[in-house]
């Protein structure tokens, strides 16, 4: 067995909370995807000497991908409804909207590192090709207070991006960081263009 073969049965990252300065939600997917050229100032700092902000993700048997907030799980069944839900933040998943913009977090997250890589790819063998797994749990949580808006939860789904980019085999993380260093370049570069009538 390869080495690169090897991965965890769960990763776990914390991460410092953070006081947004300037930009807001620009940073965020799916927002970041329209609003170009964007940019956010922000700080990150500890809360009573500790991390606050956690994000677990860990292989099960059950297909599909499992998204937990607070007491809330949101099922992800196939590819077409992770591509579906990647840039909707207002998408009628469930009836609670904090939920329904995590899913969609988690969703721009997956399709950011190439999970699923189109619509029509089936989960279960995307999940199996790169988290040796067919189904994946990912929960976050925070320990700040409620009313802190995006500085716990999307600073979560960030992690969980790095998270889900190191559980990569190797040549797909060397990708994933090629994709991400152009994105990012893309995004300060291009402009938006203006729509003719």
């Amino acid at each position: 067995m390869k080495i690169d073969d090897v991965r965890p049965t769960s990763v776990t990252v914390e991460a410092a909370a953070r006081i947004d300065l300037f930009g807001g939600w620009l940073d965020t997917p799916p927002i970041t995807l329209h609003a170009r050229p964007s940019a956010v100032v922000n700080m990150a700092i500890l809360v009573d000497g500790k991390k606050p902000i956690a994000c677990r993700i860990s292989r099960c048997t059950t297909p599909g991908i499992f998204v937990k907030v607070e007491k809330t799980t949101v099922r992800f069944a196939s590819s077409a409804s992770i591509f579906y839900s990647h840039n909707k933040p207002d998408n009628p998943v469930v009836d609670y909207h904090y939920v329904i913009f995590e899913g969609a977090l988690v969703c721009a997250c997956l399709v950011c590192i190439g999970v699923p890589k189109h619509p029509d790819h089936n989960l279960a063998e995307a999940l199996q090709e790169c988290f040796a797994t067919v189904g994946l749990e990912i929960e976050c949580y925070s320990s700040l207070p409620h009313g802190s808006g995006s500085y716990g939860r999307t600073t979560a789904y960030n992690w969980w991006w790095l998270a889900g980019s190191s559980w990569l085999p190797l040549p797909r993380r060397k990708k994933r960081r090629i994709f991400l260093i152009q994105f990012q370049n893309h995004s300060q570069t291009k402009t938006p263009q203006k729509h003719k009538k």
